[in-house]
């Protein structure tokens, strides 16, 4: 038992931690083979949520078109100084989320949370993360 309290520490804490069997995730860290990071269920809901609200087009797969409306690119600091086009903020900003393995512009509900569990990792508690989602979404 002691052992997969250690396991739990290091992988995840709490019931809805990503449900993977410890063998398998046990694995995972010795072999470093990449394995999300345990998200639990309210962290991948508002995750989820704040997918949802940029991809107006609803079809799962966010793009330029669905971000006009929903995000300002003139408030940009490289828009305002005439640096950047919106055309050009709007893909450094999807280009933040997009996988680095396949940069196509699109970015899909994998591809985001794959973004926000490298986020959640430094951040403690669930309540702080779901927060933190909320606000800078305005959920």
């Amino acid at each position: 038992m002691k052992t997969q309290q250690r396991l739990q520490r290091i992988v995840g804490e709490g019931e809805e931690a990503h449900p993977l069997p410890w063998s398998r995730r046990w694995v995972g860290l010795v072999s470093h083979t990449p394995l999300p990071s345990p998200l639990s269920c309210s962290r991948r809901a508002v995750i989820e949520a704040a997918f949802r609200k940029l991809d107006r087009s609803g079809d799962g797969v966010v793009t330029v078109q669905d971000l006009q409306g929903v995000y300002d690119a003139t408030q940009h600091p490289n828009f305002r100084s005439g640096l950047w086009s919106q055309e050009e903020v709007f893909h450094t900003f999807l280009d933040s989320f997009d996988s680095p393995h396949d940069k196509d512009g699109k970015v899909t509900l994998e591809e985001f949370v794959s973004y926000y569990s490298g986020v959640s990792v430094s951040i403690d508690t669930d309540e702080y993360f779901v927060t933190m989602m909320r606000k800078a979404w305005r959920l």
